[in-house]
């Protein structure tokens, strides 16, 4: 217990430095301060342990000069989210999801692609608009124009779902198709591909 305490000493100790900022000492040589928090403990007493929070206890106490440098250190992501809420922010947006159906109970669900046409697409929902037929292996609708910035090529077969840019309507291919430089690709089917081709009348789309 008195070693946890000398080292969270220490560690408002060399935090007071890295606030004051660069000093001369009494031989006009500037001093080197910590400049990063693997500077900090670094900077610790052998066989110190930190724990991760231990500045923010100490927050209130510190002064107003500390407080800055705690706030350099939120800054360059030293209290920044875990790695598990980093990891469910990142499964949020590889996972995201959308659910098309009709007025008589078809219904599709695509998972979208990181691109940015579908985000676009994701961020105009709910959406509802009427399903057209075209040709004999898709459905389509159409919603306001996505930006299609580094977004690909669809090919992937029945169950895509893609964009046609030059005529700005989203497709639901329930068969094959033949690839195209202006087709791009948004998602695919996960649950209900069957049912692409029985989409009729006016559709709601809208995040899962």
């Amino acid at each position: 217990m008195k070693r946890y305490f000398l080292c969270i000493l220490a560690v408002i100790f060399i935090i007071s430095l890295a606030a004051c900022g660069r000093n001369s000492n009494n031989t006009g040589q500037t001093a080197a301060q910590p400049n990063s928090v693997e500077d900090i403990t670094a900077s610790l007493p052998e066989n110190c342990t930190v724990e991760e929070n231990v500045l923010g206890i100490y927050r209130p106490k510190v002064s107003q000069s500390q407080q800055s440098v705690l706030k350099w250190l939120n800054d360059i992501g030293y209290t920044s989210q875990s790695k598990e809420d980093n990891s469910d922010m990142t499964n949020e947006i590889t996972n995201r999801q959308i659910r098309v159906q009709d007025d008589n109970g078809n219904t599709v669900v695509f998972e979208l692609n990181e691109s940015a046409a579908a985000l676009d697409l994701y961020n105009q929902l709910p959406l509802t608009v009427e399903v057209e037929n075209y040709s004999n292996n898709e459905k389509i609708f159409y919603p306001d124009e996505l930006d299609v910035t580094d977004t690909p090529a669809a090919n992937t077969g029945a169950g895509t779902l893609a964009y046609y840019a030059p005529w700005g309507d989203v497709v639901m291919f329930y068969g094959d198709y033949n690839a195209n430089s202006s087709l791009y690709e948004l998602g695919h089917a996960v649950t209900g591909a069957e049912y692409i081709s029985r989409l009729s009348g006016y559709i709601k789309i809208e995040p899962v």
